[in-house]
């Protein structure tokens, strides 16, 4: 594989499944020092893995299993060296990539903090989920909205129609 192939791949593989990858992110690490730390060592990782991808599992699978295999290592290297991080840099690359703060949003990782690293490693796609079905359900109703609408603009067409 070409520099330039494995680029291009690694730059789509971030554009469409960043935030699978920042619900990863944030659910392991908590403050915005690791966040960016961590999410460095999760691209690292999967540009390192591009040439390898066999396309026996999904993107996004793939994407997850590095991610998390990346956070595992992370939490074993920061508890064996036990570090403080107290030094503030601006530009943090995840916070900025981010939309603005939700608070239920920070409330549902403030929980997922709570859970054990498995079932952790459950929740991200669990809530990417909850996101997929918010919006499958906002499109139900709005084609049956609009199918309604259609509806009645028939009924006013073919009552036009007769009285022509």
């Amino acid at each position: 594989m070409t520099l330039a192939a494995q680029k291009e791949i690694f730059e789509n593989w971030l554009s469409n499944h960043k935030g699978l990858l920042f619900k990863v992110v944030r659910a392991y690490a908590f403050n915005a020092d690791d966040q960016d730390d961590l999410f460095q060592d999760i691209c690292i990782q999967v540009w390192a893995s591009v040439p390898n991808f066999k396309k026996q599992s999904a993107v996004s699978t793939w994407l997850y299993r590095i991610a998390l295999n990346t956070t595992f290592k992370w939490i074993r290297k920061e508890k064996k060296f036990n570090k403080q991080k107290d030094q503030e840099h601006p530009g943090h690359i995840l916070h900025d990539a981010m939309t603005e703060s939700d608070d239920r949003l920070d409330w549902l990782y403030n929980e997922i903090k709570k859970l054990d690293e498995v079932d952790r490693s459950i929740t991200p796609f669990d809530a990417g989920w909850i996101q997929l079905q918010r919006n499958v359900r906002n499109a139900r109703n709005y084609n049956k909205q609009h199918r309604r609408e259609n509806k009645q603009d028939q009924k006013t067409f073919d009552h036009s129609i007769r009285t022509i």
